[in-house]
């Protein structure tokens, strides 16, 4: 293995994605944004809702729009595991059904909500704008 690729290995509850070996791979926590390169020192946080972005063996990038996660970088393995809520490839992101999770969250806004409601449509609210956003930027590509 070239000393610049990594193991990528992505997990949601419902799948497994195959590893991969990539050159990098760049996505929002807690602390901000991260890239991650071969060898990074060992790490672990929070995924965001958020854009992630992977850069292969061949620099080709992949865009994908996740609903938050768990990252960890195991230097010894030379390995990054994503576990995340969900994950979306931008291509393939409809963007008529995000209109409608993004209308239903905001109409569920203006409805009398608990405070844990509330949290969970902003929630709601955020994922499809996220989708909207990384769909109209990278979804063409």
């Amino acid at each position: 293995m070239s000393d610049t690729l990594f193991n990528l290995d992505i997990l949601t509850p419902t799948t497994h994605y195959d590893v991969k070996k990539v050159k990098e791979v760049k996505v929002i926590t807690d602390n901000g944004e991260i890239t991650i390169l071969s060898h990074h020192e060992e790490y672990l946080g929070n995924v965001e809702i958020s854009l992630l972005v992977v850069v292969n063996e061949d620099n080709t990038s992949e865009y994908y729009a996740v609903n938050g996660g768990v990252v960890h970088f195991d230097n010894e393995a030379n390995t990054c595991k994503l576990m995340l809520n969900k994950i979306y490839n931008a291509k393939d992101i409809d963007l008529e059904k995000v209109k409608q999770q993004k209308e239903d969250a905001l109409n569920k806004l203006k409805s009398n909500l608990t405070n844990y409601e509330h949290k969970e449509a902003e929630r709601s609210l955020r994922k499809a704008l996220n989708k909207q956003l990384i769909k109209d930027l990278y979804g063409k590509q």
